[in-house]
């Protein structure tokens, strides 16, 4: 009779037990506890929804990483995957460059991200018009001594282009002669010799700009599309300097290649028309 008290009573231990677990799991169920345990961190969910091009989502989890995880050595990627939502899918410029000015501070110690940040944070400033930040940041990355020569051409070449727009033509001739002194490829000083000839025609020193085109027309291995450019500028100087011969020969050579064919007609008619052949 003992024995079959106990039975009874673990029967019913039992299934209060039972009752507890059921009532456990249709509260859990209720409440929508039926769902997949969230392991995912704010990284993984950022990546899933960039993936997705579920952009609010992917900033939102990006945010909330860089917040969560100040010492995290991801925060670089971090940085770089918000700068490409803002740039490339929102078209937010202003918001980039608070990005970099914040990116800027926190990775000053390190040399090569410093002028990674240095060089995305000029150009977002120039693009918005902020022409006293990006000078100041292309003048640091040509100062510094670590700075690759093909780096600080593009420096010089994007200095010079600033300092014309505030009509500084003294300092955007010496950005590009610099340039021109730097150990680069060909294509480099092809370029850096077509803008420092552009700006001394912009200065009226057509002499010297006339000089500085036709030593970059004779440069070996000149490629195609800067000829072209190169001929047509060529062109211009002489004009203005009424070598109306010589315009028209070169307006004549570029007829075919140049990207604006209206353009050229135009000039070679115009000298026609004056009878300047």
């Amino acid at each position: 009779m003992a024995a079959q008290s106990t039975y009874f009573s673990l029967a019913q231990g039992t299934g209060r037990v039972l009752l507890g677990c059921a009532l456990l799991c249709l509260l859990f169920f209720a409440g929508g506890c039926n769902r997949t345990p969230e392991v995912e961190n704010d990284f993984q969910l950022a990546e899933v929804a960039y993936e997705h091009k579920e952009i609010a989502d992917a900033e939102m989890h990006y945010e909330r990483f860089l917040r969560k995880n100040q010492e995290n050595e991801k925060r670089w990627y971090v940085w770089q995957r918000l700068l490409d939502i803002a740039l490339n899918f929102r078209q937010e410029k202003r918001v980039a460059h608070s990005y970099l000015e914040i990116m800027l501070e926190e990775f000053a110690s390190d040399p090569l991200r410093k002028r990674i940040i240095q060089i995305q944070l000029a150009d977002v400033a120039a693009s918005l018009k902020e022409y006293t930040r990006a000078i100041t940041l292309w003048e640091l990355l040509v100062a510094e001594p670590q700075t690759p020569a093909e780096e600080k051409a593009a420096a010089y070449i994007s200095l010079s282009g600033a300092y014309l727009r505030r009509l500084d033509f003294t300092l955007a001739t010496e950005a590009l002669e610099l340039c021109l002194e730097l150990p680069v490829k060909l294509a480099t000083k092809v370029e850096c010799q077509y803008e420092l000839a552009t700006a001394e025609a912009l200065t009226d020193n057509l002499p010297k700009a006339e000089k500085t085109l036709e030593a970059l027309i004779s440069m070996p291995e000149i490629n195609e599309e800067h000829l072209v450019l190169g001929l047509f500028a060529l062109a211009d100087v002489y004009e203005q300097q009424e070598k109306f011969a010589k315009a028209k020969a070169l307006y004549e050579s570029i007829r075919d290649t140049y990207p604006n064919q209206q353009v050229i007609a135009m000039r070679i008619q115009d000298l026609e028309k004056k009878g300047k052949k």
